[in-house]
């Protein structure tokens, strides 16, 4: 199987690209390294295809869906310091980056595995825990740090849309 995977020198996107190889599967990666590390994929090197570039470039994304059997969507702008120091460009890279690769997967067929976060949820209140996943209260909407939560949590609606009618195969 090829597989795609999008922020693939990060921790999820590495240890994926581990269990695939270790499969005997062929792996390209695409990453922007301003969170995933060379280092996490060092060992990978003549194994895998690294490319580096932006999720949200539809042109590369298109080239590297078409050539994959599976888009396993890992890339995302993380961390509470960039979170906070770049708002509005995490936002956009996590909503645009998402809605690039699902057009892609889209148009070529592909079935694609997406990441989330349990930030989704916000905090719950104490009532609600544990929490199952229909759980949507007491979720921040106050300041830069919710702006993580709330593009990772449109991502998701678009793949629910996605899924829903466009027949996309979304996990």
């Amino acid at each position: 199987m090829r597989a795609f995977i999008t922020g693939g020198a990060g921790f999820i996107g590495s240890h994926l690209a581990d269990a695939l190889i270790a499969r005997g599967d062929s792996v390209t990666i695409l990453d922007n390294l301003s969170t995933g590390s060379k280092k996490n994929i060092a060992h990978l090197e003549g194994k895998i295809t690294v490319h580096e570039g932006d999720i949200r470039d539809k042109n590369l994304i298109e080239k590297l869906v078409s050539d994959s059997d599976l888009v396993l969507h890992m890339a995302a702008a993380l961390g509470v310091k960039n979170i906070m120091e770049h708002t509005v460009e995490s936002i956009d890279r996590n909503f645009t980056g998402s809605e690039v690769v699902l057009n892609a997967a889209t148009k070529f067929n592909k079935r694609l595995i997406i990441a989330s976060t349990s930030e989704i949820y916000g905090d719950p209140f104490p009532e609600f825990v544990p929490t199952n996943e229909d759980y949507r209260g007491n979720v921040s909407t106050r300041g830069p740090r919710a702006c993580y939560d709330e593009s990772k949590r449109l991502g998701e609606t678009l793949c629910w849309i996605y899924q829903t009618y466009f027949d996309v195969h979304v996990c």
